[in-house]
């Protein structure tokens, strides 16, 4: 009896190591990082490294929590060629499911203010070849104020998809709520409730036997094109370094499967999905992506934006305090893996 009581429990314990080995490599594991540039590596310009950069922007030392070098815009005057800086999140494949990770950090401008920017902008691989044909991703600011107040994209019912559909952190805030009796035509876009996108197909008046997403017949008269699952509320992050990353999924052909993700210091801020985001004629490759990008109205001071350790990743990239040496979830906070 002892010894077969001690055979089991060595069995038990050798099964409970081998458990626990294998949970902490699974913890381990890290992301594999397609494109990442901390400035430091180097002492020429960035354009020999992957970058285009605009003339409002420039690399300097800076105090961010990886040390060393920052790439910097100074930011006012309203335009785009002086703001557009861009790279390819995956110069050696296609990047169709990934993610966006940067440190940023805004100094001098305040909250409510004018000068927001488009901050980071991604474009489907077809707008080289034809800017009429394309999709694309705004992660913006508001102009008016430069807080955080959702993500722009297109509905991917043509193959022109360019900011037509706005999906709020307070909610759907597109071209306003479902009225009845209310001209629609194809190609208007409606928010029902707070979280969900509806797409009109067939020109029509509406009643509630076609209220979208709930009138017996709203599947003749409207497309679905995304469900907010997670949102929180615009936000500003003027003050300080902050970490940002964005889940970028460019839906597959004629399916409602694209999605967008947002977190800011490893909080979760804004989930979309079951979602269309391109039309089968756009390419499913995001290989332009922009810092800043865009600034619609001038602000009342210089102020200037700084961003560092950018990494690009097919899956989520850590979150780790400037503090810590620890390593954070395995999964993005605020987001189930399946």
């Amino acid at each position: 009896m002892f010894k077969n009581s001690s055979r089991k429990k060595i069995d038990i314990l050798t099964i409970f190591i081998v458990i626990a080995c294998c949970f902490c490599f699974a913890q381990k594991s890290e992301a594999a990082i397609l494109f990442e540039d901390n400035f430091d590596g180097y002492s020429d310009s960035p354009e020999n490294h992957g970058w285009d950069i605009p003339s409002a922007a420039n690399v300097e030392n800076c105090d961010s929590p990886d040390g060393g070098r920052c790439l910097r815009f100074s930011i006012q005057a309203r335009g785009t060629a002086q703001y557009w800086s861009n790279f390819d999140p995956n110069p050696s494949g296609t990047f169709e499911d990934g993610y966006i990770a940067f440190w940023a950090k805004e100094e001098g401008h305040e909250d409510g203010t004018a000068g927001g920017v488009k901050w980071l902008k991604l474009f489907s691989a077809d707008y080289h070849n034809n800017p009429s044909t394309y999709a694309n991703v705004t992660f913006s600011q508001t102009y008016q104020t430069g807080r955080f107040s959702g993500i722009n994209c297109g509905p991917g019912t043509s193959p022109l998809n360019d900011t037509q559909v706005a999906y709020g952190y307070e909610g759907f805030v597109g071209a306003g709520t479902w009225r009845v009796d209310t001209e629609y035509t194809a190609g208007n876009s409606a928010g029902y409730g707070t979280n969900s996108a509806y797409v009109c197909k067939v020109n029509h008046v509406s009643s509630e036997n076609n209220r979208p997403g709930v009138g017996p017949n709203w599947e003749d008269y409207w497309i679905k094109i995304g469900t907010i699952t997670n949102h929180s509320s615009a936000f500003y992050t003027g003050s300080g370094w902050h970490y940002y990353e964005y889940y970028v999924k460019h839906n597959t052909d004629d399916n409602l499967d694209g999605e967008f993700a947002v977190w800011v210091d490893g909080e979760l801020k804004i989930r979309v999905a079951n979602m269309r985001n391109r039309n089968n004629a756009n390419s499913m490759d995001w290989d332009s992506a922009s810092l800043v990008n865009h600034v619609e109205i001038e602000a009342p001071n210089m102020y200037y934006i700084y961003f560092d350790d950018i990494k690009t990743s097919d899956s989520y990239i850590e979150y780790v305090t400037p503090q810590e040496d620890t390593t954070a979830p395995s999964s993005p906070c605020g987001l189930s893996v399946s």
